[in-house]
């Protein structure tokens, strides 16, 4: 019988082996274009994940295709070191770097690899939060490329931007200001999209060929105009204002389609406005935001707008005015200008007034006491918002159901039946959960099969994270992403990273962990198998000697190096309040020694295989 048994299992085998052989010759009969058509849809690490290791032929397509786009964004630092090593500098036509919390000195680690002079085939590049000395030895070398069109760097990300522990990153970038004529001036001729933050400088470079410029942070007033005399073909610009006091422009800028003006903080008035788009004749879109300060209600007049964006093809705004507004003030954007000949719709929520597009509602806040007036005669419409805030309960009617939510922070203590009621979670991404409504989670791993990101939120009197340790037979494979900002952590004699690392087995990035010490991190990491970033933020209640001789990033790497087997890159942040000590630390595993056991840690597997 065992005989027998063995037989049958070898002629499976075999059979299946088979099968998989004709697959792969089917598949390798495919042409070779093909398989370079689906590249083109791919970024690199995808393709890598996918074809490599396959067939020689594969094999073969891979080395000799030459039009990779790679993006280092949140990449593991195994598969990083991979796809370093498996593409040539030549093969790559599209490159992001990004030297963020969830892979830091990453820029750096690259530059060790690849000369950015020898990316000739270069045509679009991103530098994300890129380190000063990173990006000092990066700019001069891009006079080099001669194909490169498109151009991001700066701090163009959202996070707080990163100081070194040794060296004010803060005063270097500063320092490189007036190198950029020196760095770029050169590379800024060939350039078609500019990204960056340095905006005053550019005033006096010359771009011949640039189409789309995007300014990010600052404020820009003064050296507007000299910008558009030396971009004479400019079509697209994005850029924050400062005022509009001071522009002046002697001559009309007809190449500008495009017009985006975003601010925070900016006192304007309508005849500011519109003698500043009298200097754009051939504008067709425009889009003006202000967030922070409440703008004067005279702006929320839609017949003063309607004769001053009447050429226009397109036009949004968010506005926070001083006052309530009233119907009256949304009459007037209810003329047939706006509903018929244009079909812009306005709304008024949460203290702004905006314009809809007719795909979706961005934001929603849905609470006994919210409300939402509108011009829009398909009220369907504004219940497709992207980001939705549930409070308490709220008292909502049955006739409608949210269904595009992708993005949802809930503060609901009623059941999960009536919170589904008047939600649809098919599409839900990222879920802000509040202490009061841990309860719902049991749910989530049936109703929310897009979620990946959970991000805690403490009430007044209760921790979330308290709460969440409670619940009985709770596990969340699909959360890849876990956030605990400003969260309190039991005080009391509990396993905190044993349970969480059994409630969230495959997270992989985890941000804002509090901890005391160099132990707590050892043995966060040790739990977390899949992790491939991790940033802390040390107590506040630990003492200053403590913090100095505790958290310098040697030890840290030495001590997860000897008890882990692991390597990681280590970047220390310190505090601008607390006489520059460390304050948070973020850590980029990149490898760790294989069938190692590590005791009482649990970090056998720590760190998935690269591709």
């Amino acid at each position: 019988m065992i005989s027998t048994i063995s037989r049958a299992e070898k002629n499976s085998a075999s059979s299946y082996r088979t099968i998989m052989k004709d697959q792969h010759n089917l598949f390798d009969r495919l042409p070779t274009e093909i398989f370079h058509l689906i590249f083109d849809y791919l970024w690199a690490h995808e393709i890598f994940f996918s074809f490599a290791n396959l067939s020689d032929r594969t094999t073969s397509i891979l080395l000799s295709y030459s039009k990779y786009q790679i993006n280092f964004q949140s990449i593991q630092k195994s598969d990083f070191d991979r796809l370093c090593r498996s593409i040539q500098s030549e093969q790559v036509i599209s490159l992001i770097l990004s030297d963020q919390n969830d892979s830091p000195y990453q820029s750096e680690q690259f530059l060790s690899y690849f000369q950015i002079g020898r990316l000739t085939n270069l045509r679009s590049l991103s530098l994300i939060k890129i380190g000063y000395t990173s990006l000092y030895q990066i700019l001069p070398s891009l006079s080099k490329l001669k194909r490169l069109r498109s151009l991001s760097f700066g701090n163009s990300s959202t996070e707080k931007m990163n100081i070194l522990y040794e060296d004010t990153e803060e005063i270097q970038y500063k320092n490189l200001y007036p190198l950029l004529h020196k760095l770029c001036a050169e590379i800024f001729l060939q350039l078609t999209y500019l990204c960056t933050i340095y905006s005053q400088e550019l005033a006096s470079m010359h771009f011949p060929n640039l189409l789309h410029l995007k300014l990010n942070f600052g404020s820009l007033t003064s050296n507007l105009d000299g910008i558009f005399q030396r971009a004479p073909q400019l079509k697209s610009f994005t850029f924050h204002l400062g005022t509009l006091h001071n522009f002046v422009r002697n001559q009309p800028c007809y190449s500008l389609r495009q017009l985006s003006v975003i601010s925070a903080n900016v006192l304007m008035s309508m005849d500011e406005i519109e003698q500043f788009l009298r200097s754009f004749p051939n504008l067709i879109h425009f889009t003006i935001k202000v967030s922070s300060q409440h703008v004067d209600i005279d702006m929320i007049d839609g017949h003063r707008w309607q004769s001053i964006t009447q050429s226009l093809s397109t036009f949004n705004f968010k506005l926070r005015p001083k006052n309530k507004v009233n119907q009256m003030h949304l009459d007037s954007f209810r003329t047939p200008f706006w509903t018929e000949e244009k079909r812009w719709f306005v709304a008024y929520h949460d203290e702004f007034i905006f314009t809809i597009t007719d795909s979706n509602l961005s934001f929603m806040k849905i609470s006994s006491d919210s409300f939402i007036y509108s011009t829009i005669p398909n009220s369907t419409i504004l219940y497709q918002p992207q980001k939705s805030i549930v409070r308490g309960r709220a008292s909502l009617a049955n006739d409608f159901r949210f269904a595009t939510v992708k993005s949802l922070e809930l503060y609901w203590d009623d059941s999960w039946e009536s919170l589904a009621s008047f939600n649809n979670f098919n599409h839900v991404e990222h879920l802000w959960i509040s202490s009061t409504s841990c309860h719902l989670l049991k749910h989530i791993q049936h109703h929310m099969p897009k979620l990946h990101t959970l991000s805690f939120l403490d009430d007044s009197n209760e921790s979330a994270i308290t709460a969440i340790l409670y619940i009985r037979g709770l596990e969340l494979k699909q959360i890849r992403t876990l956030q605990f900002h400003r969260c309190r952590f039991p005080k009391e004699n509990v396993d905190v990273v044993g349970k969480l690392s059994d409630l969230f087995p495959c997270a992989e990035h985890i941000k804002k962990w509090i901890i005391k010490s160099r132990s707590d991190i050892i043995d966060i990491i040790g739990k977390f198998k899949e992790l491939r970033s991790i940033s802390f933020t040390i107590q506040k209640s630990v003492k200053k000697p403590t913090i100095a001789s505790e958290f310098r990033s040697d030890s840290i790497v030495h001590d997860i190096r000897r008890h882990l087997r692991c390597v990681v890159i280590c970047r220390v942040e310190p505090s601008s309040e607390n006489f520059g000590l460390p304050e948070c630390i973020h850590l980029w595993p990149q490898e760790r020694a294989p069938n190692h056991h590590h005791g009482n840690y649990g970090a056998k597997n720590l760190f998935r295989k690269p591709f």
